[in-house]
């Protein structure tokens, strides 16, 4: 079976034909999936070929170190090795970044996307504005 990009690497089928054995090591991990983008451990940038690679390391990519982008192997898992190890991936959440403006009266908060939209009122004690930078899932 051929995998692209926006298909898992291993198919629901597979998951079902994993025996007790291979999931007791991996029970709090999820299957590598195309349809996520993720990163080394230890923070170097990632690329994902292929996922149907024979034995127990079977997706194939790179990690991109200063000299360049060197070939690597994962489990399903994502695991590098038996072991911890920096290269084992990790999933790369998309980034919040937006403006607000809040309104603060004695009683109450107000939120606008926009400065003009924090229009002037005798009551309000400040107009603050917020940056917000995070990963999604993040916060609240």
């Amino acid at each position: 079976m051929t995998c692209y990009m926006d298909e898992p690497v291993v198919t629901s089928e597979k998951v079902q034909e994993l025996t007790d054995g291979d999931l007791r090591d991996y029970t709090d991990c999820e299957i590598v999936s195309y349809l996520k983008k993720y990163k080394a451990k230890n923070g170097l940038e990632v690329r994902l070929y292929a996922g149907e690679g024979a034995g127990r390391y079977c997706v194939h990519g790179a990690i991109k170190n200063d000299d360049g982008w060197h070939i690597r192997k994962w489990t399903k898992y994502g695991k590098a090795s038996t072991k911890d190890h920096e290269n084992d991936l990790v999933e790369v959440k998309p980034r919040i970044k937006r403006t607000v403006w809040l309104s603060i009266y004695p009683d109450h908060v107000s939120s606008w996307l926009y400065a003009t939209g924090a229009t002037y009122s005798p009551n309000r004690l400040a107009c603050v504005k917020v940056e917000i930078d995070c990963e999604e899932g993040e916060g609240l």
